[in-house]
């Protein structure tokens, strides 16, 4: 992405230096710019105030009338639900900083700290942190329930995206077709895969989708002579894309980073024409599977690559493995398994550091466990043989029955490390989690109808809420 310049104020890339000078004489950029300066404005003439003594009532106009020595108040922000805080709003900069340098202000019979009131702009953060889960929260739910079973049911229930919540995200996918279905020819479409399509997902999780055309772009062929070449579709005005839409035999031209280049621009004028709510889009092109990240609607961050059939299949294959238990074990087992890993920071945080288990890797372990016990039968070929991109991705599933087996009971035996599913996760984390689950294991045996006692330490026989270790002794070749 050299040369690509970064507009943080729309949360924007632009593909050159002549364009973000355009891009920040634009209407848009320039109201976004007055409302960001209107609100420093007003951050420099307020105070935010903390420890205020909730058992105290405290009324606006009270914190208004003791605040009045500093200069004349235009609105006191209380904080309703707690009483423990206020944002207070001057009518000068001049009063606000007087009242700042006093270090402690007196309300009533209160001396609480004056500080500076700040912004955040970064919408799309606020919003990320919001969605992230709260294992303490999850963990109390869970703590007033006394069987093992009943709390794995509760856990399912709090912690995986409910059909409302799956329902959410396809609608929000199928809007992105819509607005695609503008620049691409008329049989394009948007498909999600992973967690959010195999009933694994969890609350808050991105959405992976990809871009498909009716046939796989390395079976397209030649459009002839008047197919567009990469320096006509990557270079013209956007406007052109929507007169004469981009065919398959022509995106198929293009390399795996081109393709998802040209999506970008796409998605970039799907932004400015608000066709669909999108924000903060930008090419990831170092990728395994080149994509655009995006947020929708604010709330949803998407990964949409082109083409990525091999996701798509395995997705396919994995939600197959989950649902051929009509009594939804695995399932189950999975889940509990992913949370335990969560709440022990087994679980990739960042994109800085590479060395963390993911999903899609405790995923493998868990059917690589129940494969190895009988549970499951190994990877099945269906009759006809599909290859996609050089790539099988046919598969058969048959309908087990698990109905005779208890949760509890698939947690056991030792660690292996003789397969390359999870070959750069680092040593450390290999360690860690074979010591979390040794030491969930002795603490299995001494109360085995409780999951909470898997996820935590335990003081004498009650089962505490103070520490999360270990988890199960599993016989997982990683």
């Amino acid at each position: 992405m050299s040369g690509v310049q970064w507009c943080d104020l729309c949360k924007v890339h632009l593909s050159s230096k002549a364009l973000l000078d355009i891009h920040n004489n634009g209407r848009r950029h320039s109201k976004k710019a007055m409302e960001r300066d209107a609100l420093l404005s007003l951050a420099a003439r307020s105070i935010f105030i903390s420890g205020l003594n909730p058992e105290i009532a405290l009324t606006e106009t009270e914190i208004s009338d003791a605040l009045s020595c500093f200069g004349k108040v235009e609105k006191v922000h209380l904080d309703i639900k707690g009483g423990k805080y206020a944002i207070v709003e001057f009518d000068q900069e001049f009063s606000a900083s007087r009242a700042i340098s006093e270090d402690k202000v007196r309300i009533g019979l209160q001396f609480v700290p004056a500080r500076p009131r700040k912004m955040n702009f970064d919408q799309c953060m606020t919003k990320s942190k919001i969605c992230v889960i709260d294992t303490n929260k999850l963990i109390s739910e869970l703590n007033d329930l006394p069987t093992f079973a009943e709390q794995v049911d509760t856990l399912l229930e709090l912690y995986c995206l409910s059909d409302a919540e799956v329902a959410e995200r396809t609608d929000c996918i199928q809007m992105l077709t819509v607005a695609l279905g503008e620049y691409f020819s008329s049989n394009v479409h948007v498909q999600i895969f992973g967690s959010s399509s195999t009933s694994l997902g969890t609350k808050g999780s991105d959405i992976d989708a990809s871009l498909f055309f009716n046939v796989p772009l390395t079976e397209a062929h030649s459009a002839g002579d008047l197919a567009r070449n990469k320096y006509i579709l990557l270079t013209c005005d956007i406007t052109a894309l929507r007169g004469r839409r981009i065919c398959a035999e022509e995106y198929a031209r293009l390399t795996e980073a081109d393709r998802v280049r040209l999506l970008n621009k796409i998605v970039n004028d799907i932004r400015k024409r608000g066709t669909a709510f999108v924000t903060n889009q930008y090419p990831i092109l170092d990728a395994r599977c080149p994509l655009v990240r995006l947020t929708v609607n604010r709330k949803f961050t998407v990964d949409l690559s082109v083409d990525n059939y091999l996701g798509y299949a395995k997705s396919n294959w994995l939600r197959s493995i989950v649902h051929c238990d009509s009594s939804q074990l695995i399932r189950k087992f999975v889940v509990s398994f992913r949370f335990w890993a969560h709440t022990n920071e087994l679980l990739k945080e960042d994109e800085k550091q590479r060395s963390h288990f993911n999903a899609y890797i405790l995923n493998q372990l868990c059917i690589t466990y129940l494969q190895l016990h009988n549970y499951l039968p190994p990877l099945r070929r269906a009759e006809k043989e599909v290859v996609v991109n050089g790539w099988r991705i046919d598969f058969t599933v048959d309908h087990v029955d698990l109905s005779n087996l208890t949760l509890e009971k698939l947690f056991k035996d030792a660690l292996e490390w003789s397969h390359n599913v999870s070959m750069l996760v680092s040593e450390k984390y290999i360690s860690a989690m074979r010591r979390q689950m040794m030491f969930a294991l002795s603490r299995m045996k001494i109360n085995p109808d409780s999951f909470l006692a898997v996820l935590q330490e335990t003081s004498s026989t009650d089962v505490g809420t103070k520490s999360f270790l270990g988890f199960f002794h599993f016989g997982f070749a990683i």
